[in-house]
């Protein structure tokens, strides 16, 4: 019985079940439209530096350097722990052991799991 735990944990399948439920948590970023006008008023900012400040949470988001670094070098759960609520850290730990898991459907996964990050906003 261990053993068919411990399969089932490590399938291909359960990852991807927990990499929805990942990029489902992961999309704060996406809403910073909803948040932008309190962070402009609360803190005196003008519109530029609101664009500036825009333009480094995108890219912070999609240059997962470091993260992907450290997926390198250890399991996904590592990068997923220390980047705790980082989305660059989520999307590299998921996605990428996704594509891994599923290399004929790597498309489709990406698909899905992009979506899940968008719907993340809505949840």
């Amino acid at each position: 019985m261990k053993s068919l735990t411990v399969q089932f944990v490590t399938g291909r399948w359960f990852i991807l079940f927990a990499s929805f439920l990942i990029m489902s948590a992961a999309g704060a970023t996406y809403m910073f439209g909803l948040y932008s006008g309190d962070i402009k008023t609360t803190l005196g900012y003008d519109q530029s530096t609101l664009n500036l400040l825009s333009f480094f949470k995108d890219c912070g988001t999609n240059v997962g350097v470091l993260s992907g670094l450290i997926n390198e070098l250890y399991p996904p759960w590592v990068v997923l722990a220390i980047g705790a609520n980082s989305q660059s850290f989520a999307n590299t730990g998921s996605l990428v052991t996704c594509v891994k898991n599923f290399p004929e459907s790597r498309g489709a996964v990406l698909g899905v799991l992009k979506g899940y990050v968008g719907l993340s906003g809505a949840i």
